[in-house]
């Protein structure tokens, strides 16, 4: 209908477009039941009403806010299981540094790591440092980018092996200490 917006309506693998409500704007729903909802694309921006799967890569261009966000992780998912090198994850938190900077274009203020300085440890953290990124610059391009989850299991193995090296001097002190009297 003229001045309504559309919703998009699954029935039988395809996809319609059924008129809703003006403050709903576009809504994706399941037509087999109209009480489930996926998602609603209004001025407010897009709403996720449920349960959704994404079989692709899904790119953002701001930020991404939610409660939590999780890794599958469990060893079933795995294979090829090793423990990461404690000393080399020390290591490399003690030489890639992390820079403060702003993003070319908007400006926006940011903290972390050089794609270019982090691809040289891709050996050690598996797909560390990735190509193609035109969201921070707004450029096409091959882009480098980093996963950033991919640094706390760094830092998570670096402070287990700075552990390790307190607890073996905390023996050495004892130890001196014996001698000493």
């Amino acid at each position: 209908r003229q001045g309504q917006p559309n919703k998009l309506v699954r029935r039988n693998g395809k996809v319609e477009f059924k008129p809703t409500d003006a403050n709903d704007g576009l809504q994706i729903i399941n037509s087999g039941n109209s009480n489930l909802t996926y998602f609603v694309l209004n001025a407010s921006g897009i709403t996720v009403k449920s349960k959704a799967t994404f079989e692709q890569d899904v790119k953002c261009e701001g930020q991404i806010q939610a409660v939590s966000f999780n890794a599958t992780s469990d060893k079933r998912a795995k294979t090829n299981i090793k423990r990461l090198d404690q000393e080399k994850a020390l290591d490399i938190v003690n030489k890639l540094p992390v820079y403060s900077f702003n993003y070319k274009k908007d400006n926006i203020p940011s903290i972390g790591v050089l794609a270019q300085e982090a691809a040289v440890y891709d050996g050690a953290i598996p797909n560390f440092s990735l190509v193609s990124n035109e969201q921070a610059t707004g450029e096409n391009g091959d882009y480098q980018t980093v996963k950033e989850s991919k640094l706390v299991y760094i830092l998570w193995a670096a402070i287990q092996e700075q552990s390790r090296q307190i607890n073996q001097l905390k023996s050495q002190i004892i130890d001196l200490s014996k001698l000493i009297g």
